[in-house]
């Protein structure tokens, strides 16, 4: 049983271990963002390769200024629950670096990170949405046209 718990220990503690951590940077804006270092390319992409179309669709500073105030209005509650997420992640961490791991407890406790991920994205998609219906028919065909191309270099990568 010893060693079952040993093992079931290093693999949650490996797993914790190799979630990517998190730094907080400065972008153009002199906005904090969060970086993700390591080869996490996937869940850049999704976010950060939003944000690089945008800048490639030609917003007037109207829709510049109404995203800016979608994203403040918003902000508090990002990062609410980025710490909620960041302080559950450590109390995983803690109850598995004791001799005997309490695994209804990690197991809750990661159930908790995985609904506030959920909520998250399901935000995410939300202000996307909202972000998408700022923009003229001529921005989102841009921006459809840009997706396109990323998906058939994408695919392109895969093939060599």
């Amino acid at each position: 049983m010893k060693i079952k718990n040993l093992a079931i220990a290093t693999l949650l503690s490996t797993a914790i271990m190799s979630l990517p951590t998190v730094y907080a940077k400065a972008d153009d804006d002199g906005e904090n963002v969060r970086e993700f270092p390591g080869k996490m390319h996937r869940m850049e992409g999704r976010h950060h390769g939003f944000k690089r179309m945008l800048a490639h669709v030609g917003l007037t500073d109207e829709q510049k200024s109404q995203i800016h105030q979608l994203k403040e209005s918003n902000k508090e509650a990002v990062e609410a629950r980025h710490e909620k997420i960041h302080e559950l992640k450590m109390q995983i961490h803690q109850l598995l670096k004791g001799d005997e791991i309490d695994r209804q407890a990690v197991k809750n406790l990661s159930y908790q990170v995985a609904d506030l991920k959920v909520e998250q994205a399901i935000m995410h998609a939300g202000l996307k949405k909202q972000v998408l219906a700022m923009l003229t028919d001529e921005q989102k065909s841009k921006m459809e046209e840009m997706k396109k191309k990323r998906i058939e270099r994408m695919k392109a990568h895969m093939d060599i």
